[in-house]
This record gives structure tokens, sequence and C-alpha cells, in this order.
């Protein structure tokens, strides 16, 4: 990453770390999602930077695999504490679309930690948005 870019990331970085961020988890690149920490209200306006960020996010958890050799990072989402306050379906798709797009292939588990019964409902609505490989990577974990 270039050193402008490396400054635009930590900039987006201070706006959109409290609830997306990566993390090195033995080794491989991860992203991580707290989604009840989302701010639907506050994002409203900024779909562009939260994907530009998205984006530096997911170049950092590849760099971070390729550190061993693999060429993909895992994606964990918490949703503890998620309520429907703090999810777009609008955002969602707008994400999903344009990251799906530029990082084909990259994503190899999605971790969904969940104590929500709310999001059991949200969660067969997802399935029914994404593109069958993705949905295939996608596991459901009950956090009690």
């Amino acid at each position: 990453m270039s050193n402008n870019n490396l400054d635009k990331y930590n900039k987006l970085k201070r706006i959109f770390s409290n609830f997306l961020y990566v993390e090195n988890k033995n080794g491989k690149g991860s992203l991580v999602l707290k989604g009840n920490e989302v701010d639907v209200k506050y994002l409203k306006n900024k779909h562009p930077l939260l994907l530009e960020y998205a984006t530096y996010c997911c170049i950092d958890a590849l760099n971070i695999s390729k550190n061993r050799t693999v060429s993909t990072y895992d994606i964990y989402i918490f949703v503890d504490g998620w309520e429907i306050k703090n999810f777009s379906l609008k955002l969602f798709k707008y994400l999903n679309e344009n990251l799906s797009n530029a990082f084909e292939d990259c994503v190899d588990n999605i971790y969904i930690h969940n104590k929500s019964k709310v999001f059991n409902t949200v969660f067969k609505l997802i399935k029914t948005i994404l593109d069958p490989e993705t949905s295939e990577k996608m596991k459901l974990i009950r956090s009690y």
C-alpha cells in the first residue's frame, strides 16, 4: 500500500474501526465486524467512504494472509446485542456487490456469532441475496 493510501486508510480507520477492523488470527488475515456497533443513521451518507475503508481492510487482511502464503481471509461477524436498527439491507447489498466483485474468491469462511433470536430471521433474508458460493461459506455459530 502506498504512503498516500496508508494515510487515507488510517484516517478512515479512525471513523469506522469501532465496528469494522482487521485482525491477525493464527497468521491469517481476518475482517471483524461488530454488528451491534453499527450506527445505520450515522452511515446513511457515508456508504462510499465505508466501502473505501472496507476495501482497504480486505487488502490489509490479504496482506496478513500472504505472509503465510494463503490467498484468502476469513470474516467474523458478531451480532450479540444486535438489533434491527443496526442493519440496513441497502447498505449490506451495496457493500456485498462491490466487495464481491473486487475480491472474488478471496473469502474463505464467514463466521457469524449470534445470541439474538431476531437475527435468525435476518440471516435467512441475507442468504437469499447472496450467491450460492458465498452463502455456503457462512457458518452461523450460536453464542451463549
